[in-house]
């Protein structure tokens, strides 16, 4: 702020350019408008929220990750890496809670698990099947699957990485009498048995565990 002095042109009031003038007690002064520094600041807060965010999430599973980016063209850039920027927008608009809807695993152009659907067997089993498409093209029955259910309510996750083949047409996940009542996230992708491609992975939706009886799951996507 700085006190102006009158001149052949009198004072100044109200706002010039960048600046606004003012009086208070006889004496004139000038000062600057705030800036858009606090806007930006807030963006850079959300960003690096985000950023924490995703990075909490993925390195929980950052075998997996890796294994389901490694196959892209990194240049310098590590399959981790590329997992962070892939996910950098899966997020609830513009606020910072995760969308897992939009989370993504895995890249590439192997074709993913078709018309996935969940049940529970009891006592503490909960089984993915798909779709049999044989010895077709971009895929084979000696895929291997890699599989997550991710607890959002207790920061928890349980995987299958490698154990199950697509011609397996279904994997059996066990998990924990704890989780009942919990929300999960499921997601599967495929990856071919010599190790060179992945499918990209698929959101298999997002249910409740059941904390009685178990008889089938209801996905929501």
């Amino acid at each position: 702020m700085a006190e102006l002095v009158p001149g052949v042109i009198g004072s100044v009031s109200g706002k010039v350019g960048t600046v606004i003038g003012a009086k208070w007690r006889d004496i004139y002064y000038l000062k600057g408008l705030p800036s858009s520094k606090k806007k930006q600041q807030s963006g850079d807060t959300v960003n690096c929220i985000r950023l924490a965010k995703i990075y909490d999430f993925l390195s929980k599973v950052s075998p997996m990750v890796e294994e389901g980016f490694k196959h892209l063209n990194t240049g310098r850039a590590s399959a981790f890496n590329l997992a962070m920027k892939a996910n950098m927008r899966a997020f609830k608009g513009d606020s910072t809670d995760l969308d897992f809807a939009s989370i993504v695993l895995s890249a590439g152009s192997l074709t993913g698990a078709i018309a996935p659907v969940l049940s529970f067997e009891p006592p503490d089993c909960l089984v993915i099947s798909w779709a049999d498409l044989g010895d077709s093209y971009n895929q084979a029955p000696s895929d291997r699957a890699s599989i997550l259910f991710y607890n959002s309510d207790k920061d928890m996750m349980v995987t299958s990485a490698g154990e199950v083949c697509r011609g397996d047409l279904k994997a059996g996940i066990l998990i924990p009498a704890s989780f009942g009542g919990d929300h999960l996230h499921g997601y599967i992708y495929f990856t071919n048995a010599a190790g060179t491609k992945n499918s990209r992975s698929i959101y298999l939706g997002g249910f409740t565990v059941p904390a009685g009886k178990w008889d089938n799951v209801n996905t929501e996507k």
